[in-house]
Order: structure tokens, then sequence, then C-alpha cells
């Protein structure tokens, strides 16, 4: 089984979460809402780094991260992923890249709970909750 690191990044504005939603030509977890995220690189000279590039390549923000929240774990058929998840509030324009997001929103807690969330992000959702960083 391989293992990937990944880098995501949990942008908070007005104690709601943004949640992409991958497209449909994803091989894992098609049209699941995830965070913005990506694997770590061997030009990254960082986690936040990988987060930093990873949440330009997806919502074309420059991105620099507040605080590690925690790490996560997924395991897959193939892969076992482990996550690591950063903080971050903003307050610009997003803009999504149409080949790895379909849509993007703002959600509260409880909408999230009705979602079809990817990976372990439902975790990382109650922990975000919990610490009440979303409400």
């Amino acid at each position: 089984m391989k293992v990937l690191i990944w880098c995501g990044w949990a942008i908070i504005k007005d104690k709601k979460i943004l949640l992409t939603k991958r497209v449909a030509t994803k091989n894992n977890y098609p049209n699941y809402w995830t965070f913005p995220a990506g694997t770590l690189e061997e030009s990254d000279s960082s986690l936040e780094s990988a987060a930093a590039r990873e949440v330009k390549e997806e919502v074309n923000l420059n991105f620099t991260p507040t605080k590690k929240l925690n790490f996560y774990e997924t395991i897959t058929e193939k892969y076992r992923i482990i996550w690591f998840v950063f903080l971050w509030e903003w307050d610009w324009e997003l803009n999504a890249l149409e080949s790895e997001v379909s849509e993007l929103w703002w959600f509260n807690y409880e909408e999230t709970t009705k979602l079809k969330v990817a990976y372990s992000y439902d975790e990382t959702l109650k922990d975000l909750f919990d610490l009440d960083l979303i409400k």
C-alpha cells in the first residue's frame, strides 16, 4: 500500500467552513465535498508551503497558514493517506479551478453533517466544531 502525505486547509470565515466539491472525473471520491488539499511534492520545502501551493492551484488564493490544526489518516484500497490540516481566515474572492472543483460553498457544522464528505474530513469538521472554530 502506497503512503501519501497530503496537506489541506480549513478556510474559515464568520464561523463557517469553505468546502469544495470534487469534480465527477476524479478517481477517488468523485462528487464528494472536501477541504482544498493536495499531495506533498518533493519540490515543497515544508507542509505549509505545500498547503499554500495547493490553495493557489485550486481556489486561486495566496495563502499563509496561521496554525497547524492536526493530522488525520484515511486508508483506501490503494493508499494510506496522512492529512495535515492547517487553519486560515481570509477575506478575498475565490476562483475555483474547474478541472479540480465543481462547486464551493460556505457551510456551518450542521450542514456539513448532511454532505457526502471525502476522506477523514468528517472527523476534522467535528474537531473544528468542538474547538468552536465553526458553528
